[in-house]
């Protein structure tokens, strides 16, 4: 959710991607995906918090994100459920990686136009 915000998705269709969405393309959409009579009260509470954090995107960039999700409550079918430590979102050895590989790409690119110039 983080990533897709930061990215400008506007906050009103990150929560549409994570849950109506997912649960219509799954059929379930009748029993989840939404708060409604006769649903699942599956719900987490998240908290928007102000971050610097480094998270690589599918191409195995580095963004810096400013913004990020913190979940503070979970429901699970209507019962508050413990919130579990995720794991820590940059994961350090492949952040480290990506920079030296696009370090790498570019020195290898610059040497190319330089030779072809």
């Amino acid at each position: 959710m983080s990533k897709m915000l930061h990215l400008g998705m506007p906050l009103i269709e990150v929560i549409r991607a994570v849950t109506s969405t997912p649960a219509r393309a799954i059929g379930k959409d009748q029993e989840i995906g939404s708060l409604s009579v006769g649903r699942r009260a599956d719900i987490s509470i998240l908290k928007l918090e102000d971050v610097t954090r480094d998270l690589e995107d599918s191409r195995g960039e580095v963004r810096t994100l400013t913004r990020a999700f913190r979940p503070v409550k979970v429901f699970v079918s209507g019962t508050e459920a413990p919130v579990t430590a995720g794991a820590e979102w940059a994961n350090l050895d492949c952040v480290t990686a990506c920079r030296e590989r696009t370090a790498f790409v570019d020195a290898e690119e610059a040497k190319k136009k330089i030779g072809s110039a």
